[in-house]
């Protein structure tokens, strides 16, 4: 052949399956569409002139990669790298054509002989191996890279935080974004409780460098049934949490265990339980006596007599 010439794409589609009786196997098959290629033979078709033959294709990546682990979200990340079962390239969709389609008897002979050419391109397959991609080191940096990201992404509790991942093409670019949210709830220790007036509790956990600014504690109690009743909720941020001794009588001991909650959920920590004491009401603290105020005054708790137009504290 003469005067030959070739156009390869340089994009393609990517596919993937879990075959549902193997699954730590991946099926990935990549399709390059859109290929051409054109020649003039060097010998003519019987006493014709030589026609130019223009032909397009699509080429077809096939291989299958094995898995030491089964690929679900749930399951732990593979302890190796991954390896080639089984690939091959070969092609779809030939088509031949030639600048004498369309001419009598000659378009007919030469169609032939097309058809067979694209029976035969379409037929023909290349056997793939790992030795030639050099897979096995390939897949052992990226299996190593992958867990030095691991580590990266990891907290001062060595507990791997929810990653998003997003996936989108910018132009000719496939792009993958990673976002790191907040680590799950890490459940409080060394939780110590008091009683308060008003039939109420108050307590305490070793929450400074646990507890973040978005998250809460959730206080609750256990009750004769033996269901857990919600006593109080802290505020944001907060390691101390006051409650409701919901019905405790004086001597009673109570149980209550401390949930730390965030976007991801709750996790509760170990059960405390404590004597529980009925303090009575409560008293305020104000030893100011309340005021007998002159006409046009007015009483505000702890500061005297004001005028009617100022603003008391206490009532704030």
């Amino acid at each position: 052949m003469s005067e030959w010439s070739c156009g390869l794409t340089n994009t393609g589609e990517l596919r993937g399956r879990t075959p549902p009786m193997f699954p730590n196997r991946l099926d990935l098959k990549y399709i390059i569409s859109g290929n051409m290629f054109s020649f003039t033979p060097v010998a003519p078709f019987s006493q014709w002139t030589r026609p130019i033959i223009l032909g397009t294709f699509t080429v077809v990546l096939r291989m299958t990669l094995q898995f030491d682990t089964r690929l679900e979200f749930a399951q732990p990340g593979a302890r190796g790298p991954i390896s080639l079962l089984s690939g091959h390239l070969g092609f779809e969709d030939a088509r031949l054509v030639s600048s004498l389609d369309g001419v009598p008897l000659a378009g007919d002979l030469i169609a032939q002989k097309l058809r067979a050419g694209e029976r035969k391109l379409n037929e023909s397959t290349t056997p793939l191996s790992s030795d030639e991609f050099g897979l096995p080191d390939t897949n052992q940096k990226i299996h190593d890279k992958a867990n030095g990201l691991r580590q990266v992404f990891q907290n001062e509790d060595t507990q791997i935080p929810y990653l998003g991942l997003r996936a989108a093409l910018r132009g000719s670019d496939f792009v993958m974004v990673f976002s790191k949210g907040a680590r799950p709830a890490v459940p409080l220790s060394t939780c110590n409780c008091t009683s308060k007036c008003e039939m109420r509790i108050h307590c305490t956990c070793a929450g400074v460098t646990v507890l973040r600014d978005d998250e809460r504690v959730l206080m609750q109690r256990l009750m004769s049934g033996g269901t857990w009743a919600v006593s109080g909720i802290s505020e944001p941020g907060a390691w101390w949490v006051d409650g409701k001794a919901l019905g405790a009588s004086d001597g009673e001991v109570v149980t209550v265990r401390f949930c730390t909650m965030n976007q991801w959920g709750r996790r509760c920590g170990e059960n405390v339980s404590f004597g529980f004491e009925d303090v009575g009401a409560c008293f305020s603290s104000d030893p100011t006596p309340t005021p007998s105020c002159p006409p046009g005054m007015r009483v505000c708790p702890g500061h005297g007599c004001i005028l009617p137009s100022m603003a008391c504290a206490f009532e704030r």
